[in-house]
């Protein structure tokens, strides 16, 4: 008997698209990874899936790609693996298809990172057998019942070092407890993350800061012994950094409570990818957890700190800004002391004008670590004074301030190309406003219709 996530997945469009390939090629294709280990879970998988074949390889993506009206490109040669790309319900999808690591599928499945991740079903018997089977050589279907994560062999942390960040990164997302020996194994050869591109290392820490808790991450990570890896210039001291990365995050989740008249906009807002895996809402935590250490040195070094860091995790110049931004601007102390000052339209527009939209970043850090210095906890009469001048200063900025105004928002996107709310629209937002950047867009009407060409080309 299939349980109703699996009973979900025959109806997947891509996985009916991977069935006729199997048939017609008349070879098995298996579904590995991160799917099968959500499904196991109860986890609906509707994104992305990884595919491993004895041989057929080339003709498979080929055929697929095909089928589903994608493109496809290899990400690595030797061995044999290629990415199908696809847009579908204006969402991307990614395809990933490779042969087998060893002389069969059992090797394979040895090969790989964690036993959560070392099990495969095969697409054809999805379709045709009555009970699913799962081909699960370490017992990684046990270790998911028992929320363990557990290294498939000894040599797997040689093999790819990344697996370091990413059985952080994966305890995290699933809720799995690191078992000792694997505990053991990271801690011992933890150095080894210093051969992983800056790029891949990246791409794994700011998925970790993008899940709930993340001043919990931080904490794994020192007690592994990967923070001074990955950020020497952490404080000492870790608590009043986690403390502001917290209020961070209760800010972020409880936007339609404290701004109400703005919290779809600051949703968005946050919710902006900038680059791959990097988000506003991550760049915001760890600019707060880096926060308590420019209050011990001078602002130029603080600076260059936020310089190392860009350039440690490879950060493209729009991440690069933000967070110099909010190295550079933090509000002091006396700005909600003594806001009077501050209030005036004029101080407002030039602070904007310096700072631009990362002034958002910048209110709810400064917010989070002034309530931290006057150890005041969310909810405080002091604290309920802070939100009301917040308020009036996303008023002024979203409503009074002439360079905020977009042609276009998200809520219209979704409604005029009956866009669901994800990555894409963001994605749209940022082609629009780079557009008008260069002056070739100036009216809502004229963006409306950029949009609906570029959505047809890439629907093409």
């Amino acid at each position: 008997m299939q349980n109703a996530p699996f009973l979900a997945l025959k109806n997947n469009p891509i996985i009916k698209s991977l069935y006729q390939v199997a048939l017609e090629l008349k070879t098995p294709i298996y579904l590995v990874g991160g799917a099968v280990r959500d499904l196991l879970m109860g986890i609906p998988v509707e994104k992305d899936f990884d595919l491993v074949m004895k041989d057929h390889l080339i003709k498979a993506v080929d055929l697929f790609s095909r089928e589903v009206g994608g493109s496809f490109f290899p990400l690595s040669l030797t061995p044999p693996n290629y990415r199908v790309v696809l847009f579908q319900n204006n969402q991307r999808r990614e395809i990933d298809f490779s042969v087998f690591r060893g002389s069969n599928l059992t090797e394979d499945l040895i090969n790989r990172d964690f036993t959560v991740n070392a099990i495969a079903l095969e697409i054809k018997e999805l379709f045709q057998r009555k009970e699913l089977r799962l081909y699960d050589p370490l017992g990684g279907k046990e270790d998911i019942a028992k929320r363990l994560l557990r290294l498939t062999s000894p040599f797997s942390l040689e093999q790819d070092p990344l697996r370091i960040l990413r059985a952080i990164r994966i305890a995290k997302e699933g809720e799995f407890q690191i078992e000792s020996q694997t505990q053991a194994k990271i801690i011992q050869q933890k150095d080894l993350l210093l051969s992983v591109s800056e790029e891949r290392i990246r791409s794994e820490f700011f998925k970790l800061l993008s899940f709930p808790e993340a001043e919990k991450s931080f904490q794994l990570l020192e007690e592994l012994g990967l923070l001074s890896l990955l950020l020497p210039e952490k404080p000492r001291d870790l608590q009043p950094a986690l403390e502001i990365v917290r209020r961070c995050e209760w800010a972020l989740n409880h936007l339609p409570d404290i701004f109400p008249e703005f919290s779809e906009k600051l949703s968005h807002h946050f919710a902006e990818e900038i680059e791959e895996s990097v988000t506003r809402g991550s760049l915001l935590k760890l600019g707060g957890f880096l926060l308590t250490r420019k209050d011990m040195v001078s602002k130029e070094k603080a600076l260059r700190w936020g310089e190392d860091i860009s350039q440690r995790f490879k950060l493209g110049r729009k991440a690069k800004r933000i967070l110099k931004k909010m190295i550079k601007f933090s509000l002091p102390i006396n700005f909600f002391q003594d806001e009077v000052n501050w209030l005036h339209p004029r101080v407002l527009f030039q602070f904007f004008r310096q700072v631009e939209s990362e002034g958002i970043e910048i209110m709810l850090l400064s917010w989070s670590d002034y309530l931290k210095k006057i150890e005041q906890p969310a909810g405080s009469k002091e604290d309920f004074r802070i939100r009301k001048l917040l308020n009036y200063l996303f008023h002024y900025y979203f409503n009074e301030y002439p360079f905020s105004r977009p042609l276009i928002t998200g809520q219209e996107l979704m409604e005029k190309f009956g866009i669901k709310e994800g990555k894409i629209v963001g994605e749209l937002l940022n082609q629009v406003a780079q557009m008008e950047a260069q002056g070739l867009l100036r009216t809502p009407q004229e963006a409306i219709q950029y949009v609906k060409t570029y959505l047809s080309k890439s629907n093409d």
